[in-house]
Formats: C-alpha cells, structure tokens, sequence
C-alpha cells in the first residue's frame, strides 16, 4: 500500500429476500401415573375374572371298596361375559363305565330306558336329548374338547374324588420341567392312548385342599393347567366350615334336599337323583362365585 492511500471498506447493506423452512420436532409424552392407572383398571374390568364356559359333573360308583364308575352326569354352561357362570346349561348327558354292558348289564338296560324316555335341562333353544357316552368317549369329547381346548372350567364337590374315577390308571407324579409342586401326589391316566392327550395330576396340601392341573400333550403348541374348582374347597373358604353338598347349599341359600336312594344300584329313580346333585351343584357354583365377587380380593 502506497503512503497517503487510505483503506476503504464498502459493506453491502440491500436485504435478501429468504423463505421459511419447516421445521420437525420429535418429543416423547410420558404418561403420568394416573394415566396408568386408569389404563390397568380398565383393563382389569374388561377381563372376566370366571372362565366363560363350566363343565360341571358328577360320578356314582359301587359300594364295595374299589368304588368303581358305574355311571355319572355332567352339565355343560357357557354363560355371558358380564353374568354369573353356571346359569345357561347348553348340554346335559349320562356316561357310563366302559366295562358296564358286561358287569352290570341290567343297569346299562335301565341307563337306556332313561336317555329314551327322559329329555335334557337346557336352556330354550337347545337340544332336548340327553346325551349318552361311554366313560371313554366322555372323556374325549368333555375332558380333552372342552375343557382343555375350549379352557371349560371343571366343577365339582369332592372333585378330586369324581376326577380318579374316570382314571384307567394311576400313578406317582414326576417332575417335569422343573415343576416341583405336584411331586409326591397323583397322576391320573384317562385316555389309553396318551401319546397325544395329557393326564390329570393332583395332590393334596390337608383335608380341604387340593392341587389340580393337566399335563402337557404331546406335540402341544399351546399348552395349558387347566381350570379346576372344587366346591367343597370353595364353600369351606367362604364359610370356615367343612360342608357336605347339601349343607354347602343351605349356607348359600340353594334350596336343595337329596332324595333317599340305594347307593350301588343303577334304577331310573338313581339316575334322577344323580341329575339332581349335578343341577344343584350348578346352582351352588352360581352362588359361590356371587359370594366370592364381593370380597375384595385382588
């Protein structure tokens, strides 16, 4: 730079037009602690606490001591989602021994008489025959369609007792996977081919409580325990007391006095006392659960 020579700076000072650019901005809502707990309570109140579907039954044996199936009825319900379970009976039915055409021949005669003779109690609209299966059959299309695939739950009073009489066999049961908790009780085989059925474990924790669950099948892709109640568990829970079916029934307000009859035998006046103890089990069932609702039980 020459002496004398000044430095001169010009700055251009004209505006430049420009556009607005849209900007995205990502953010993250964290739910407050009442949301979730609003969320969770509903769904809890849409989730019925009762399987929908019961299968409710009872069995009769001979007096001398083995106790052998000589015949039993069983009712089947699938009830509303939002009602009580046990009230809409869709199929009503008598099974028999396998073996009881042979034993007892003159009873499986009078077993006949009676599906001939007598219709179902089912709600309006259902089929009025009395269903009639082997104890081999039952065991198929109640125990396995029922109430394993359909998830029924099983119902009855002394369950234990009525489930070891549809048994062809019995054993101590095993651990499997690692489940300790049926170990040391009993493993009931209903089916004669097992390969692809399951059995019925149970084991007894005192007088008044039983555990119960299904085996896995084999080949099973979607295996589950089961669902079992026993009532004379559950009156005894409610009640603090032990109770037979007929007193189970008072307690709850289930109007019901058994009929005298000759146990052992198979005549038509037998059967409908065994109707009977089924129906009011049912009833008894309906009543239990009503009760059980109102304790705030989580």
């Amino acid at each position: 730079m020459e002496p004398g020579l000044a430095l001169s700076t010009r700055y251009d000072v004209t505006p430049v037009p420009f556009e607005p650019l849209p900007v995205a901005i990502r953010v993250f809502a964290v739910p407050s602690t009442v949301e979730k707990e609003e969320r969770e309570e509903r769904k809890v109140s849409r989730k019925r606490r009762e399987p929908q579907r019961s299968l409710v039954f009872d069995t009769e044996t001979t007096t001398d001591a083995s106790q052998r199936l000589n015949f039993g009825i069983w009712r089947y319900y699938v009830d509303r989602r939002t009602g009580l379970p046990g009230k809409f009976c869709v199929e009503e039915g008598i099974f028999y021994a396998d073996d009881l055409p042979e034993r007892y021949p003159e009873g499986f005669a009078v077993l006949l008489r009676y599906v001939e003779t007598h219709e179902s109690d089912v709600a309006p609209g259902r089929d009025t025959r009395l269903q009639f299966l082997s104890r081999s059959e039952f065991v198929e299309k109640a125990i396995w369609r029922k109430a394993h695939e359909h998830r029924a739950t099983v119902v009855g009073f002394n369950l234990p007792f009525d489930l070891s009489r549809l048994a062809i066999s019995s054993s101590e049961t095993r651990r499997r996977k690692g489940r300790t908790t049926m170990v040391g009780g009993h493993s009931l085989r209903l089916f004669e081919n097992e390969r692809y059925r399951l059995r019925v474990d149970w084991k007894s924790v005192d007088s008044k409580r039983t555990l119960m669950s299904f085996t896995t099948a084999h080949g099973a892709t979607d295996p589950t325990r089961g669902h079992f109640l026993d009532l004379r568990t559950l009156s005894f829970a409610l009640t603090d007391r032990g109770h037979s079916l007929e007193s189970a029934c008072g307690a709850f307000g289930v109007p019901y006095e058994k009929r005298p009859v000759v146990h052992g035998t198979i005549t038509e006046e037998y059967v409908t006392y065994c109707r009977e103890d089924v129906q009011a089990t049912a009833k008894l069932y309906t009543a239990a659960v009503a009760e059980y609702r109102r304790h705030p039980i989580d």
